[in-house]
């Protein structure tokens, strides 16, 4: 069994595979997975006894979505305070809420997946156009959006993977020899 020395946190651009890949380095580690988006939406169930999707509740405006992933990233955190390892997908949007990013890096290693963002876009219109891209110019707008949030992954992260459109469990052995790397 291979032993992780610390919380890993996954971001990157939606769809670049931080659930998929998360969920196998969990399996891998043999530790707990947790998706930031869910417990933000079990946070909104819980106090507005609505239960509502990460989508719909980005609807209601990025400020209310922001508070949940907020108290979501203070959630994780307590479960690592006793020195738990967990492994965590977050949103795309993580790396433009400095409250909730300030809360996870002081207890979580920032893992970001870079893929290409052709490959990201064609991936993300599948679901059709999700609320945080321009109905009018979709692409414009997220090649606008990849291009500000890369920058910010670049800066927040300690190991960045290429993707390359390669197999989740090929980005999961690349994150894994890199932490080994870096032990």
């Amino acid at each position: 069994m291979i032993k992780l020395n610390n919380s890993l946190l996954i971001i990157g651009m939606k769809h670049c595979g931080k659930s998929t890949v998360g969920k196998m380095l969990a399996d891998k580690f043999d530790v707990r997975f947790e998706d930031l988006d869910s417990v933000a939406e079990t946070i909104y169930a819980q106090q507005n006894n609505q239960r509502l999707s990460s989508r719909e509740i980005y609807k209601q405006g990025r400020n209310v979505f922001q508070h949940y992933e907020h108290k979501a990233s203070e959630k994780i955190v307590m479960l690592t305070r006793n020195g738990a390892k967990i492994i965590t997908a977050a949103g795309g949007g993580i790396c433009e809420n400095d409250p909730a990013i300030n809360i996870l890096e002081s207890s979580m290693v920032f893992v970001y997946i870079e893929e290409k963002p052709d490959v990201l876009y064609k991936r993300i219109i599948k679901g059709g156009i999700p609320p945080f891209l321009s109905s009018e110019n979709p692409y414009d707008t997220f090649v606008s959006l990849y291009q500000t949030r890369t920058a910010i992954y670049d800066k927040i992260s300690k190991i960045k993977i290429s993707a390359n459109g390669l197999p989740a469990e090929d980005i999961c052995h690349n994150i894994i020899a890199r932490l080994e790397e870096d032990n």
